[in-house]
């Protein structure tokens, strides 16, 4: 029976990881390419007037962040619009901020967010 190079093999098995991983990371990023160039096809298209941004900035916006590698063969990466706000700047419409509803609590006499299925005393 032959004999088998521990040394050898172990070094073969961690080239082949990182040509692995490599075509890991090219891939990733292949794809989030494809999908910021569908995203950016997509992307509504608005009218001059409806908001202070100019139309198409929705498409414009749309960014990727990564790839990144947070472990050892895996690779993740975002692909999305950067813009505040996108939609509603693209079509116009109303931007109103979210008020939290408040009470006061009884027991801490403090000011704290309702917690979520939770009414205050009438």
């Amino acid at each position: 029976m032959p004999q088998i190079e521990v040394a050898n093999t172990i070094a073969g098995m961690d080239i082949v990881a990182k040509r692995v991983d490599t075509a890991a990371r090219q891939i990733t990023e292949l794809v989030a390419l494809a999908m910021q160039d569908r995203m950016r096809i997509l992307a509504p298209k608005g009218t001059l007037g409806n908001s202070t941004n100019p139309p198409g900035d929705l498409a414009r916006s749309v960014d990727i962040e990564g790839p990144a590698s947070p472990e050892t063969g895996r690779w993740i990466t975002r692909v999305g619009p950067t813009v505040i706000y996108a939609r509603q700047r693209e079509f116009g419409g109303h931007i109103r901020p979210k008020s939290p509803r408040r009470w006061l609590s009884p027991n801490l006499g403090a000011l704290h967010r309702r917690p979520y299925g939770v009414h205050p005393p009438r």
